[in-house]
């Protein structure tokens, strides 16, 4: 019989009209997310510390073009060039926020429940 609060087997519902559900996640997928986001956390930043340490340099020399048709340029006009040059700009835009995001989202889930 459900929900026999005589029944020491079966607990008994506090609310019989509504069937019991379960938690949206269970704590394995909980900790399955969690490393995920560390592992993503971890490695986007090593490529934002890439894409600024190493690339970045060569992006800047290459602004303007190597050889006899290199240019000059000054000013906002070296930083614009120097954003677009193998699309530097974007793709530390993008490992930023992506790193970012993946941390604060690791941080909220690893949150003690207050």
């Amino acid at each position: 019989m459900a929900n026999d609060p005589e029944n020491p087997l079966e607990p008994a519902d506090e609310n019989p009209q509504v069937p019991a559900t379960e938690p949206p996640t269970t704590p394995a997928k909980e900790s399955l997310l969690r490393q995920l986001l560390g592992i993503i956390t971890i490695s986007a930043g090593a490529l934002f510390f890439f894409a600024v340490v190493f690339v970045g340099p060569f992006a800047w020399i290459l602004r303007d073009g190597l050889g006899p048709s290199a240019t000059n340029s000054n000013a906002s006009d070296a930083i614009a060039r120097m954003f677009w040059t193998f699309y530097w700009g974007p793709a530390v835009l993008t490992t930023a926020l992506i790193t970012v995001v993946a941390a604060l989202m690791h941080r909220f889930l690893t949150k003690p429940p207050q």
